[in-house]
């Protein structure tokens, strides 16, 4: 399983990250809001699979901008799950961020919050492949 969304890190000075915290103690405002409660979204759904699921799940949490990485990934298991062209088509260009990719396998993107039913879906393909 794969899980897309940002980093912490929203925006670099230098070599230093310059996070979205520092800027809202500095000006009482949070300029990321937005991104942030994607990255607790993403985090509450991968710590609530990891819980029920443990080490019988696999999930990589990949950073959007980190290509060299997440396509040959996904390209590796589209084969490997022998993802149907569409459905793998549909894997490649339609993601978006935050993003959930299962087996190969778009299940949910765009979507800032991550609803109930992701999970549901994906406690039922669990299910389903580990019998």
């Amino acid at each position: 399983m794969i899980l897309v969304r940002e980093q912490d890190e929203i925006v670099a000075a230098c070599c230093v990250p310059f996070e979205g915290g520092f800027v809202k103690e500095l000006g009482k405002l949070d300029l990321f809001l937005s991104t942030t409660e994607m990255i607790q979204s993403t985090g509450e759904l991968y710590q609530r699979l990891k819980n029920d699921y443990g080490h019988t799940v696999d999930i990589d949490i990949v950073d959007p901008r980190n290509q060299g990485y997440l396509f040959p990934r996904l390209i590796k298991d589209i084969i490997h799950f022998k993802v149907p062209m569409v459905q793998a088509f549909k894997t490649i260009f339609a993601l978006k961020v935050p993003a959930v990719i299962y087996n190969g396998r778009l299940i949910s993107s765009g979507k800032k919050q991550f609803s109930s039913k992701t999970y549901q879906y994906l406690k039922q393909e669990l299910i389903k492949n580990n019998q």
